[in-house]
């Protein structure tokens, strides 16, 4: 969400606890994408107030980075920084 809304929009870290006895559905953002799709901010993101922070990137190399250094999501992102 960072790189594709310029750095507006964040993940959160959080733990779920159920407490009650409910079915609970869990999704998972941004896991597996397709492998040749570019990830960058739409113009609607980017204006003076907020220049671009992110380079465009390959969803499937930035993948790769992140497999490769055992970065984590935050560590690797800076890597694409504009």
């Amino acid at each position: 969400f960072q790189a594709w809304s310029n750095g507006r929009l964040h993940t959160v870290k959080h733990r779920v606890q159920c407490v009650a006895a409910v079915p609970r559905i869990s999704i998972a953002m941004f896991l597996l994408a397709p492998k040749d799709d570019r990830v960058c901010a739409p113009e609607a993101f980017v204006d003076t107030q907020h220049p671009r922070r992110f380079k465009a990137f390959n969803y499937d190399d930035y993948r790769k980075l992140r497999l490769s250094t055992g970065e984590r999501a935050g560590e690797a992102l800076a890597r694409m920084a504009a």
